[in-house]
């Protein structure tokens, strides 16, 4: 409080001070209003109190001179397509120079390491998988990599790895899952694919995941890709039913039927109420996939059903013949008109088999609301 009412002090007395005018020699400067040696160290520390003179002094240094030495050069990234890269004359020392060149801290120096693993993973297939448990861990941070450049140019050796390397890269595409996601290279490039930062790279990003869901086992991506459908940012959700989507499109309805229906049709059902435009648009993509997967099986299990039952008809008649070779032909219960109890387990094997029509299959795999929703997209 004393140092507030001293600060206020100082201006009221640098305010009131009358204005400063040049004397005539012989003059006495206290009669002239100007301030004598005392006055004027007090209005200068009251200067250095307030911070006026810190300010003076920086004024005073600052001679406005723009800064010496060379303009840095502007420099220009060529992306380029896979067919464009062409053949390493030494592949593997190439790979090793490449894996030097992704830990260095020179932007432009790993672009040239990803290029080199391109045209590794497009020319050169077999030093690409030997050396991918190295490479794509790299390649990985690269798609993090804060420059445009850079993450472009990394996603763009990932389109080509998985083209190249096929199932081969399953290992190592989701190293570390949902519980490490920073070592997940498919979550990195659904987070690219879903930020808002650079267009071109979303773009990229996108296209990468498309190649993925077109060049590897669509069950296995589907396996890892469930646990993203929960994921908290809704634009990643989008990303993932869309991929889902691309790989569930790539599969029969046998190999729906044996990944499981009920299982995607929950998945369904989640993105169809999602609050994302994608999710949704994903999701009704899917529900005629679904229905055709499920009427399959309904037809094979009729189909299954009405063979079990033609083999049930058929034992009896094989057992009299062969009684009837051992005994005299007399009439018996088997022999005569099938009664209630054989009624009955024919019944309950046939009922065994029977599969729930998709109004009753939507109803008991989803809640009231998904349910609804999935069966008003099926009756489009």
């Amino acid at each position: 409080m004393q140092a507030n009412r001293d600060l206020e002090g100082d201006r009221e007395n640098i305010r009131k001070r009358p204005l400063s005018r040049p004397t005539s020699s012989g003059e006495d400067p206290a009669a002239c209003g100007m301030p004598n040696a005392k006055e004027i160290a007090a209005a200068k520390a009251a200067r250095a109190r307030l911070g006026y003179e810190g300010a003076a002094q920086a004024s005073s240094h600052d001679t406005g001179k723009l800064p010496d030495g060379p303009e840095p050069t502007a420099q220009d990234t060529d992306y380029l397509d896979s067919s464009q890269l062409e053949p390493l004359a030494s592949p593997g020392p190439a790979a090793q120079e490449a894996v030097s060149e992704l830990r260095s801290s020179e932007w432009l120096v790993k672009i040239r390491g990803l290029n080199t693993l391109r045209q590794l993973a497009v020319h050169h297939t077999a030093e690409a998988v030997s050396s991918s448990p190295t490479t794509l861990p790299l390649v990985t941070e690269c798609v993090k990599n804060l420059r445009s450049s850079v993450c472009k140019t990394a996603i763009l050796c990932c389109a080509d790895f998985f083209k190249s390397l096929r199932d081969g890269i399953l290992p190592y595409l989701d190293s570390g899952g949902a519980q490490k996601p920073q070592n997940s290279l498919l979550l990195q490039l659904l987070l690219k694919a879903s930020s808002n930062d650079k267009r071109f790279v979303v773009e990229e990003a996108q296209q990468a995941l498309q190649v993925l869901a077109e060049s590897v086992n669509p069950e296995e991506l589907l396996n890892r890709l469930m646990p993203y459908t929960a994921h908290r940012n809704p634009k990643v959700r989008g990303r993932v039913a869309m991929v889902i989507r691309l790989a569930a499109a790539q599969l029969s309805c046998n190999n729906l039927a044996s990944f499981g229906v009920d299982r995607l049709l929950k998945t369904t059902g989640s993105f169809i109420s999602d609050n994302t435009p994608e999710a949704r648009d994903a999701a009704r993509q899917m529900v005629p996939l679904l229905h055709r997967a499920h009427a399959s099986e309904v037809s094979a299990a009729a189909v299954g059903s009405d063979s079990m039952g033609k083999e049930n008809q058929g034992c009896p008649a094989a057992n009299t013949r062969s009684r009837s070779k051992l005994q005299p032909a007399e009439p018996s219960l088997q022999e005569s008109a099938p009664g209630p109890l054989q009624s009955m387990a024919n019944g309950s094997s046939s009922s065994e088999h029977a599969k729930p029509n998709w109004e009753d299959f939507c109803n008991s795999t989803l809640s009231t609301s998904a349910a609804a929703a999935v069966l008003r997209v099926s009756n489009q």
